[in-house]
């Protein structure tokens, strides 16, 4: 099971095309305004209630809504036909798809997506918790070695001139050939980061502190394995 960054869709006509089969009548597509691209904003209509409460690890909200999930599990049963939908408990945040819809990105070259790994129903229990105290660990690392802090538009402008990244938690920042920003998120499962090419800033990125780290020699983009 994966998710896809929080906030609205926006996806091109080439990949609407690629993907219209999957999302049929799971979606409403609005047609953005832009200056250079064809642009539709993506609007999920399947709500479905998937998440198996007693198997997830959650933080409630004194009346006993969810606050945070900080281990997803999902009915099998309930998301087997699913390529594309939304949970009740956070409607108007994120986006999930299941591996079909991954695999239709992939196999069409299609750029600019953000996969977050939540669950894997084959997954060892044992093995998945190890693996998650090593992504705490690698994250804790980050935290701990952190130098001076800097805004969004402070760290944009140094790491141009001083040819660095930049880190914030998981979120990785850094400038191609071109100067264009891309951004990293690291993954738990490989403790690498997945790079996109966003069509935007996420706007919480520009709340965040950033510091100043060495460059990846090498980004693809999309999940790296």
């Amino acid at each position: 099971m994966i998710a896809l960054s929080a906030g609205t869709l926006a996806l091109s006509r080439k990949a609407i095309v690629a993907t219209q089969d999957l999302l049929a009548d799971k979606v409403e597509t609005l047609p953005l305004e832009h200056d250079s691209l064809e642009l539709f904003a993506i609007n999920v209509l399947n709500i479905i209630p998937a998440l198996d409460r007693s198997r997830s690890e959650l933080k409630l909200w004194p009346d006993g809504g969810i606050r945070k999930i900080t281990q997803y599990a999902f009915s099998q049963e309930t998301i087997k036909d699913a390529a594309i939908f939304k949970l009740p408990e956070f409607i108007t945040t994120y986006t999930f798809v299941t591996d079909v819809f991954r695999e239709r990105v992939l196999q069409h070259n299609l750029t600019g997506f953000r996969f977050i790994e939540l669950w894997d129903s084959e997954a060892n229990p044992a093995a998945k918790e190890m693996q998650r105290q090593r992504y705490l660990e690698r994250l804790a690392e980050i935290e701990r070695t952190k130098g001076p802090e800097y805004s969004f538009a402070e760290v944009t402008e140094r790491m141009s001139k001083e040819n660095k990244a930049a880190v914030s938690g998981k979120q990785k920042l850094q400038l191609d050939e071109n100067d264009s920003l891309l951004i990293g998120d690291l993954m738990e499962d490989t403790l690498t980061y997945a790079w996109m090419d966003p069509i935007y800033i996420p706007p919480i990125f520009l709340d965040m502190k950033w510091h100043l780290v060495e460059k990846e020699p090498e980004l693809k983009l999309g999940r790296q394995k």
